[in-house]
C-alpha cells in the first residue's frame, strides 16, 4: 500500500467568522469510490452539477441551510447568510490550470427545478454528489471538498514523491481567521 499524506482543511460555515482547520488526517489516493452511499461519508453536503441553476463559471455548488458553497474551475467560494452577501473566495494559488473538478459519491435521490411555465426551461432529475474532486490540482496532489454537517472539509492527498510546499492558499473575502489547534 502506497503511503499518502492528506491535509484536511475544515471550514466551518458560519456567517459571523468562518474558522480554518489545520492538517488533521492521512488518506490514500485512489480511484473514484463505487462505495455505497451508507458506508461513503457523515454527509448533509449535496453536491450539484451546475445546468444554469447559478453562474456559469460554477461547475458544482451545494446549499447547506442558508449558506451556499460554489466549486469553480478556479475557486471555492463560500456565500454565507439569507442576502448570500457575506463571501469568502479560497483559491489554491500557482494550482495547475488543467485541474477540472469531477463529482464522486453519486447520493440517492435527485434534483428538480421546475421554474416557470415553460417545461423545456425545467431541469430534472440532477444528481446529487457527496464529494467532488480536482485531480492533480498540483503536481501529484489532489484536493477533494466534501462536507460534514456544517462544515466543508478539504482534504489535499499527496501522492508519494510529491512536494506538499506546492500547496498555496489564498483567502479573499475573511475579516477574520481562526487557526483551530486540530
Amino acid at each position: 500500500m502506497r503511503a499518502i499524506s492528506a491535509f484536511v482543511l475544515i471550514l466551518t460555515c458560519l456567517a459571523v467568522s468562518p474558522a480554518v482547520g489545520q492538517p488533521t488526517a492521512t488518506r490514500e489516493r485512489s480511484a473514484p469510490s463505487r462505495r455505497p452511499v451508507s458506508s461513503a461519508l457523515p454527509n448533509d453536503f449535496r453536491f450539484e452539477p451546475n445546468v444554469g441553476q447559478t453562474d456559469a463559471r460554477v461547475a458544482y455548488f451545494a446549499r447547506v441551510g442558508c449558506n451556499s458553497v460554489f466549486l469553480t474551475h478556479t475557486e471555492v467560494v463560500l456565500a454565507f447568510g439569507e442576502s448570500q452577501s457575506d463571501v469568502l473566495r479560497i483559491r489554491c494559488t500557482g494550482a495547475s490550470p488543467d485541474a477540472r473538478p469531477s463529482a464522486e459519491i453519486e447520493l440517492p435521490g435527485t434534483v428538480n427545478y421546475l421554474h416557470g411555465g415553460d417545461p423545456e426551461s425545467w431541469k430534472r432529475g440532477l444528481p446529487t454528489f457527496g464529494r467532488v474532486r480536482y485531480r492533480d490540482i498540483y503536481s501529484g496532489i489532489d484536493v477533494v471538498y466534501s462536507g460534514n454537517q456544517r462544515q466543508l472539509v478539504s482534504e489535499f492527498e499527496i501522492a508519494p514523491g510529491a512536494a506538499a510546499a506546492q500547496i498555496r492558499l489564498q483567502l479573499a473575502g475573511a475579516s477574520g481567521l481562526v487557526v483551530n489547534e486540530r
